[in-house]
């Protein structure tokens, strides 16, 4: 398409009814996806019985709608086709060229993924269809949205109904032959129907944390103070003000930008733009303590860059481009001690000596041949699993439209790109000012709402607050698992896989990996750790090892995961992928790569023994 094509329909989109109240960078995202086309006089743009996908804008010439055989509009500017954006099946009228008529096409689903104010939209074209036939003398039958079909009730749904119904009175059972305190028993009772719930996917993730902690209050189980632990802990303060600070960077353009900017420097290929996000995450790694923070700060920019490039959400590209944004803001948190906060909680277990030995760098050089094995597994999955010979469409005048229409940074920009240089540099600094990083974040959610750059509206919308609950929910079980001293019961259970350290380590190293697998699957991720390396630690220094190897391997193992529930950045990551519809990619394949992984996390704990023999850790 010729380059004043370009300034013709950009210009088009910027006066259109609805569009012309967007931001630039509205306008810009919008750009990859339209298209012109031309349509002969007497020819037809769209007929009644066809399916409605595509929402049009008039540049020039004249066109009718004809309904049964008779004109009910005349149409020489403005928007026709609404019914694609109104969830219609098929388009009411024939959209018949009067004139030579030129149009831009906007898929439907983009149109209303792209605008912020998606209700405005809707209405505005609704009042725009209804004009079109407000003068008709027929009755228009309009269809209403296409009914969605019920869904036959999933077999295993019932199945997990009845699990939860059994479930306790099993533990109930078991528990007083035990010997158990009764609180306790109350609580493994509660504990067992809530992982059940997870397991079957009964209810979405954060209602069965909530009805967990909500039973541990009633049955007085804990005292209240501990079992809502987690809505005054710094991690859920810290996630809170991530979100904020996540979804102004979004709605100020800047990680729009940044995503032009990387498609304007990665190779054009599908492992181009896969290693250049790779790379991103596992740059922010080191500098943003926590997988959540930084799987929601990179979901904006994989998801624009999903856009630009005209992947087809689901299909094997996408979900390739996904698995390596997840892969570079989470699978390689082990090597960086600074990458999640519960690595300083480890760190504070090891010895003194220990302790001084492992400086930040020691660490990760410590961990460098696991990261190396962790890079091999994801590029061979990801060649196998999500790999084709499709072709990125990336039109390079079209993208260097889009940063023409971004212009200068704004000042918005400015400000987001100053709120995430002062958050990140309070959170390096932290042994300075001794300010927990959860505090400087709120600190920076403050001056953003101050300044006006989030609103009400902002808050409401683009805070993940189901997460938040989640995340609240996780923490308060630990910290009641803690204080019933069940943790001690479960690390009690485990002494046994302390001989395998003595007599072989790969023996010892397999096993703890399985253990801690099996452990995931009911026990969340940070009270793994803790309770692991409690175990172990002390073990270790007995038989020669060192206490960083064993802490290394709890968290590259606990790390992994096989059902969505056990991962709280996943939940974050799938649920951020689906907002405004549609899934960014498949989840099938998403999470076969995963399990895959998992696979690869094992054996990068076994190829780092000759290397560890050989810094004298074992």
């Amino acid at each position: 398409m010729a380059k004043d094509t370009h300034v013709d329909i950009l210009t088009v989109l910027s006066e259109a009814p609805v569009l012309s109240r967007c931001q630039r960078q509205d306008i810009a995202r919008l750009l990859p996806h339209v298209e012109e086309r031309r349509i002969a006089s007497n020819g037809t743009l769209f007929k009644s019985t066809q399916p409605a996908n595509t929402t049009y804008l008039i540049c020039s010439g004249t066109l009718a709608l004809v309904f049964q055989g008779n004109e009910v509009d005349h149409l020489a500017s403005g928007w026709v086709g609404e019914e694609a954006s109104l969830d219609m099946r098929t388009y009411l009228a024939d959209a018949i060229a009067v004139t030579p008529l030129t149009v831009i096409a906007i898929p439907s689903e983009v149109l209303l993924s792209t605008i912020p104010d998606t209700p405005v939209i809707i209405s505005e074209l609704s009042s725009s269809l209804i004009k079109h036939y407000a003068k008709s003398p027929q009755k228009i039958a309009v269809d209403s949205p296409e009914k969605q079909k019920k869904k036959p009730v999933p077999l295993m749904r019932p199945v997990g109904w009845l699990a939860a119904l059994l479930v306790a009175p099993i533990v109930y059972y078991y528990g007083s032959t035990t010997g158990y305190d009764s609180r306790a028993v109350d609580f493994l009772a509660v504990f067992s129907i809530t992982t059940i719930m997870w397991i079957f996917r009964l209810l979405p993730e954060f209602i069965p944390a909530i009805f967990l902690v909500l039973a541990s209050v009633i049955l007085g189980v804990v005292p209240t103070k501990t079992a809502l632990s987690g809505f005054v802990s710094g991690s859920f303060f810290m996630a809170m003000s991530v979100f904020a600070i996540g979804a102004v960077l979004v709605r100020s353009g800047l990680t729009y930008r940044i995503a032009l900017w990387l498609l304007k420097r990665s190779p054009e290929s599908q492992i181009g733009y896969q290693t250049s996000m790779l790379l991103l995450g596992i740059s922010l790694t080191p500098l943003l303590p926590s997988a959540n923070a930084r799987v929601t700060l990179t979901l904006p920019l994989l998801r624009d860059i999903i856009q630009s490039v005209r992947y087809k959400p689901g299909e094997r590209p996408a979900t390739g481009l996904a698995a390596a944004s997840f892969a570079g803001a989470a699978i390689f948190s082990p090597l960086f001690m600074t990458s999640k906060s519960i690595n300083f909680a480890v760190y504070g277990l090891f010895p003194a000596q220990v302790q001084y030995q492992f400086s930040w760098g020691y660490w990760t050089m410590a961990a460098a041949v696991a990261g190396l094995v962790l890079l091999l597994f994801h590029f061979s999955l990801s060649w196998l699993l999500f790999h084709n010979h499709d072709r990125p469409s990336l039109d390079s005048e079209r993208l260097q439209s889009q940063l023409s229409i971004m212009g200068p940074i704004s000042r918005d920009e400015w400000i987001a790109l100053g709120a995430l240089g002062l958050f990140l540099l309070g959170v390096l600094t932290t042994s300075l000012h001794q300010i927990p990083p959860p505090w400087i974040g709120m600190s920076v959610f403050f001056i953003l709402l101050a300044l006006g750059l989030l609103t009400n509206t902002n808050v409401r919308r683009d805070i993940n607050w189901p997460f938040l609950l989640l995340l609240a929910g996780m923490i308060s079980i630990v910290q009641t698992m803690n204080y019933l001293g069940l943790d001690n019961v479960v690390a009690h259970k485990l002494e046994w896989l302390g001989v395998y350290m003595r007599e072989s380590i790969y023996q010892f190293l397999l096993l703890a990996s399985l253990t801690i697998f099996m452990i995931r699957l009911i026990v969340p991720n940070n009270a793994t750790i803790i309770l692991v390396c409690s175990i172990f630690l002390p073990i270790a220094a007995t038989q020669g090892v060192n206490a960083w190897v064993i802490a290394f391997l709890v968290l590259v193992i606990s790390d992994g995961w096989f059902m969505s529930y056990q991962s709280t950045y996943y939940l974050a990551f799938r649920d951020g992928a689906e907002e405004g519809g549609e899934g960014l990619y498949d989840k099938r394949r998403m999470l076969i790569y995963n399990a895959l992984m998992n696979l690869g996390r094992v054996a990068a704990i076994m190829a780092s023994v000759p290397y560890w023999q050989g810094m004298h850790l074992l």
